[in-house]
């Protein structure tokens, strides 16, 4: 795969195929090394994943390729039990691309991708479409009808087709090992801080801007209400340290999620007050970056009560930006 153009470190630029095809195309005649898997929120040990499998190739002097899903296989599986989702499929697909293989392959996981026999998808995506001699996966990877297809069946298998199956020990923390689904739990008890430590990054939620009731402005604070996307994880109820994308910079600002007990309001709300920032937010796409949970959602038993705390909470909100900031 020739690409004449390059970033600033001399590296092609990573492409993104939408399907088996593209794919193919994109590999051509040269050969790949691969990973597989789902890899929702791109977590550290996806990330160590991936390096593995892109060193590899660099010392090959092939293609490193990703293999994921747009979707969650439960969602066609099981819908009844498939997860909220840390990234959407294109938050996903621009975390791979940071690590910078030479391919992205994110495709749909559908009913004629889930009926594959284990064997036919090993030599019709693996061996044929992305010409892979090497497949990088968890020790638990599960592939084909009815999850049938494992590590020691890819290994199997690949002495047929001239490839190799390659594992990594899983990454721990805190004496665990790290996982989307440990990473959802986390998020959801509003143990941001945590996540943090397990993405790499700080956890990230993007939704528009509408139109809320215009409280917080008369209170001192205005505030712009998120609309939440469909099927994403969100924080626990709480007040949060947040960083915010607007405008084409980096703001930051305080966050109030969950319900409005104060105004008699029940529906989980997602209201943003940002440091400094004059204007209309309004119809804007925010990246909320949730950095640290500051305290409970309470009612107060008057809007005076209400601003002396959310007073402090901009005091303490900024004192932990300002560390966050210093140690980076």
């Amino acid at each position: 795969m020739r690409n004449k153009r390059r970033t600033p470190n001399g590296v092609a630029p990573t492409r993104v195929a939408g399907d088996l095809e593209a794919a193919a195309r994109a590999v051509g005649s040269r050969r790949t090394v691969c990973c597989v898997g789902v890899f929702d929120g791109v977590h550290v040990g996806h990330q160590r994943l991936v390096a593995a499998a892109i060193g590899e190739a660099q010392r090959r002097r092939c293609l490193s390729a990703v293999l994921t899903f747009r979707n969650h296989p439960l969602s066609v599986l099981a819908p009844a039990y498939a997860p909220l989702l840390l990234t959407d499929a294109d938050e996903k697909v621009a975390r791979l691309r940071e690590l910078a293989p030479s391919l992205v392959v994110a495709i749909p996981f559908d009913h004629a991708i889930a009926n594959l026999e284990p064997e036919a998808f090993v030599e019709q995506v693996l061996a044929t479409r992305l010409r892979a001699g090497t497949v990088w996966c968890g020790d638990d990877f599960r592939f084909g009808r009815e999850g049938r297809g494992d590590v020691a069946l890819l290994e199997q298998m690949g002495e047929r087709f001239g490839l190799s199956a390659k594992t990594i020990k899983p990454v721990c923390l805190h004496n665990r090992v790290v996982s989307s689904t440990w990473i959802r739990a986390l998020i959801e008890r509003g143990e941001v801080e945590q996540a943090t430590e397990c993405l790499g990054r700080e956890y990230l939620v993007r939704g528009p801007v509408v139109t809320g009731h215009g409280r917080g402005r008369k209170l001192g604070y205005p505030t712009a209400n998120v609309a939440p996307p469909a099927g994403i994880v969100l924080p626990g109820d709480g007040i949060y340290a947040v960083r915010v994308e607007a405008g084409g910079r980096l703001w930051g600002g305080m966050m109030h999620v969950g319900p409005a007990p104060t105004f008699n309001v029940t529906d989980r709300r997602l209201e943003v007050h940002l440091f400094g920032f004059r204007g209309d937010l309004l119809g804007q796409t925010l990246a909320l970056r949730f950095v640290a949970r500051l305290r409970d959602v309470k009612r107060f038993d008057s809007s005076g009560q209400l601003v002396r705390q959310m007073e402090a909470d901009e005091r303490r909100a900024r004192s932990v930006l300002k560390r966050i900031s210093h140690a980076r």
